[in-house]
């Protein structure tokens, strides 16, 4: 997929998701413009993280999904 596909896919779905999900992107927007330095070993987690993803990329459940596990759980 090129950078316009890409673009173009992630606009589309942002036309869709809900407000929640727009307040953590916009948080993490706003953590990237503060340049906080990640520790190395914060680095190596995340490495890690993606690493696996990319290896299971089925592995995991939707958003949708965590959000109801969570609101179940936490009672919200």
């Amino acid at each position: 997929m090129n950078t316009h596909e890409l673009k173009t896919k992630i606009k589309k779905y942002v036309d869709n998701v809900d407000r929640e999900l727009l307040q953590l992107v916009q948080a993490i927007f706003e953590q990237e413009q503060q340049n906080i330095p990640l520790s190395s070993k914060t680095v190596a987690i995340l490495d890690d993280r993606l690493k696996f993803h990319k290896e299971n990329p089925e592995d995991g459940i939707s958003w949708e999904n965590l959000r109801n596990n969570l609101i179940r759980k936490y009672d919200l």
